[in-house]
Parts: structure tokens; C-alpha cells; sequence
């Protein structure tokens, strides 16, 4: 018999290591259990005075009320609308500032928004630019002329493009935005 395939005689490899099998008591479990509540009770004070710290500023810019400066650019056939919005900050912000925006009803990993799409359109068959896929819907047509291409993903247009300045002795000084 061929020996040259057999694995060392040793006890790892022959599996005869010596396992750690703990005993679980009542005098070991509950410190353990206090000794990390009292981790994450230190993580949680950190975490809390942290926040603290933290300034924040939220203005609604959709028009969808209107007092809203922006109310102007709510209708939608005004494609080149633009909306400016003056606020004050009286307080001084440590940096990092960080300036985003926040969309609400917008579900993109919404089953029924991932599949609003024509394939075939985005291929580049042009025999189905006439006739878009009924997944399309509601945007499929206008006024019976077909949208190529079609359906939610490829109609979700949002471009919003921000701009801040600072005012210093009367004069708009614009504020280098990063990113």
C-alpha cells in the first residue's frame, strides 16, 4: 500500500487537538453580560455627545406651497425654471459643512419602478421605439406618440445644481463647494 498519500501522523492532521469546551455558569455569563452592556453604554454616551454638536439647517425648496419662493417653478411644463433661495445663518459652523438634499416618494429599489424600462429600447431596437412595453407605463406615451425611451428609470430626471455664497460688507462671495 502507497503511504505517500496519507497526511502526517501528527495531531493536527489527524484532527486529535485538544478542543476548548467551556462551562457556562452563572458566575461567568452575567459579568460578561455587564461587562459588555457597560462597552456599549460607553459607545452610546460617546455617540450622544457627539450629536450634540451637530447644526442643522432644512429648507423645502419644491414650490409645493405657495408662499415658497420656488413656488414658480412647481409646474412642470417650465423646464427652465430657477429657484433662489436666500437664508441666514447667524451662528458660526465648525467644518466640515456638509449640504445635500433629501427626496421624499422616491422608491428606486421599488419593485415596480425597476422594472419600468423597454430592454429592448435601451439595446437600441428601434423596432420597438414605435411600440414600448406595456412595463413602461405611465410612461409610455404623450398624447399617442411613444416616449423612447420609456418607463420610470429612464424618465427620472433630477438635477438640481446648488450654489452658496457668503455675504461679506454687501458683496455675494461664492463658497467653494468639495465634491
Amino acid at each position: 500500500e502507497d503511504s505517500s498519500n496519507r497526511p502526517d501522523n501528527t495531531a493536527f492532521t489527524q484532527q486529535r487537538l485538544p478542543a476548548w469546551q467551556p462551562i457556562l455558569s452563572a458566575g461567568i455569563v452575567i459579568p460578561g453580560f455587564v461587562l459588555i452592556g457597560l462597552a456599549f453604554i460607553g459607545i452610546g454616551v460617546g455617540l450622544f455627545l457627539t450629536s450634540r454638536d451637530i447644526q442643522v439647517l432644512e429648507m423645502d425648496y419644491t414650490g409645493a406651497d405657495g408662499s415658497s419662493p420656488c413656488s414658480v417653478c412647481y409646474n412642470l411644463a417650465d423646464k427652465n425654471c430657477v429657484c433662489t433661495m436666500s437664508f441666514s445663518i447667524d451662528s458660526l459652523i465648525k467644518g466640515p459643512v456638509f449640504f445635500y438634499y433629501g427626496l421624499t416618494n422616491y422608491f428606486q429599489n421599488q419593485r415596480r419602478y425597476g422594472v419600468s424600462r423597454d430592454d429592448k429600447q435601451l439595446y437600441g431596437d428601434m423596432s420597438n421605439f414605435a411600440s414600448p412595453n406595456s412595463e413602461c407605463a405611465p410612461y409610455q406615451y404623450i398624447s399617442n406618440v411613444p416616449i423612447v425611451p420609456c418607463g420610470s428609470v429612464a424618465n427620472s430626471m433630477f438635477n438640481d445644481t446648488f450654489e452658496l455664497f457668503k455675504n461679506v460688507n454687501g458683496q455675494s462671495l461664492p463658497v467653494p463647494l468639495d465634491g
